[in-house]
């Protein structure tokens, strides 16, 4: 049914999100967290789903320039997942030399109170619904669709990034780019399935940011006012910079040192 077409395209996308930011990505989180801190989910969860696109886009942006100057198309799924895998293969050996050498902190669980799990249901509810405006509809806003859209198109037919797209961060539509790749056809719902990962990613770090400051509860509110905030919701499914900035930036906070005040409070 043509009705249905957005969630068989959906469907297609999740693969190729998965080994991007889970695939590539979680491997990386362990490379590059202390395995002391191993056992801290939302923090290995967090990395990885900045890590991960970090390095595919990293890959593919120098495979498009490549391919402009040789005037060939590199974006093919073998170069892709080719160099992905590697990525992945060289972060994965990382983190088990350093399991090997450095002791792994056992998991410490303490019980959720009420408001707590309210919280958590609330932002995974939030979550779910604005997943399912992402994949059923495509583009809401004009910048988004003349940027990001139409680069990650144009990239999918060139096979590399033309000398004429000399603007804009290439973050976004690399990753949309990749995912049409992938699939092998050119479809928004699919590729789309990259900013329901930026979303979940930006909520972690305001958790983690609230968490290292202070404890668990001040995180929790902290990525429930920055999750359930209704402009945050809008940019969350259109697909902008908005969200992936946020993300970036708050992570580079969460883990970044600058005054002694943070060192007195233990954040790092």
């Amino acid at each position: 049914m043509a009705s249905l077409d957005w969630i068989e395209g959906a469907l297609q996308g999740i693969l190729p999100t998965l080994w991007m930011t889970f695939g590539v990505g979680l491997p990386w989180a362990y490379a590059l967290i202390s395995t002391k801190q191993w056992h801290l989910r939302p923090m290995i969860t967090a990395v990885a789903l900045a890590i991960g696109p970090a390095w595919i886009t990293a890959w593919m942006l120098v495979l498009g320039i490549i391919g402009a100057q040789l005037h060939q198309r590199l974006f093919t799924p073998e170069w892709i997942l080719g160099g992905s895998l590697v990525i992945a293969v060289v972060g994965l050996s990382i983190a088990l030399r350093k399991r090997k050498h450095r002791p792994v902190q056992a998991p410490t669980s303490h019980p959720l109170a009420f408001d707590e799990k309210l919280i958590i249901g609330m932002i995974a509810l939030a979550v779910v619904i604005r997943w399912i405006h992402t994949a059923f509809w495509t583009f809401t806003a004009y910048d988004a669709l003349w940027v990001y859209g139409f680069q990650g198109r144009l990239y999918f037919l060139e096979g590399f990034i033309p000398h004429s797209i000399d603007y804009y961060p290439q973050f976004v539509q690399l990753q949309y780019t990749y995912v049409q790749v992938l699939i092998g056809a050119m479809n928004d719902h699919a590729a789309r399935m990259v900013i329901p990962m930026m979303h979940i990613g930006s909520i972690l770090a305001a958790y983690l940011l609230g968490e290292r400051l202070f404890n668990r509860r001040v995180g929790l509110f902290v990525a429930a006012l920055w999750s359930l905030h209704p402009y945050v919701g809008q940019w969350s499914f259109i697909g902008d910079l908005e969200i992936p900035l946020t993300f970036s930036f708050t992570m580079a906070s969460t883990f970044s040192c600058p005054h002694g005040w943070k060192k007195r409070m233990g954040v790092c």
